[in-house]
């Protein structure tokens, strides 16, 4: 853990609501930038971000902030009752 600490955002908006996920991901990077840990949790809806042919519709901007987030050591995990339920498997990430 990094000495400043640890941030976790938990996000429950479907993939259509890309001006939130923005924000989420704006505030991980942010956060990331000034030494934090930083996780976004994937819960409900939020799961299908993480889907291949969701992710792909998703706009450049939100994409690439999401690529810029992972690169930046923002760990995104997700909930495991929404990752079955929605039968995400291997290839489809």
């Amino acid at each position: 853990m990094s000495e400043k600490g640890r941030i976790i955002f938990f996000t429950t908006m479907p993939p259509s609501e890309e001006d939130r996920i923005q924000a989420v991901l704006r505030l991980a990077l942010i956060a990331s930038s000034l030494g934090y840990d930083v996780f976004i949790y994937l819960a409900l809806h939020s799961i299908l971000i993480a889907k291949r042919g969701v992710f792909e519709k998703l706009s450049e901007t939100t994409r690439n902030m999401v690529r810029e987030a992972i690169k930046n050591n923002v760990k995104v995990m997700a909930c495991k009752v929404a990752w079955r339920v929605s039968m995400l498997k291997g290839k489809n990430l």
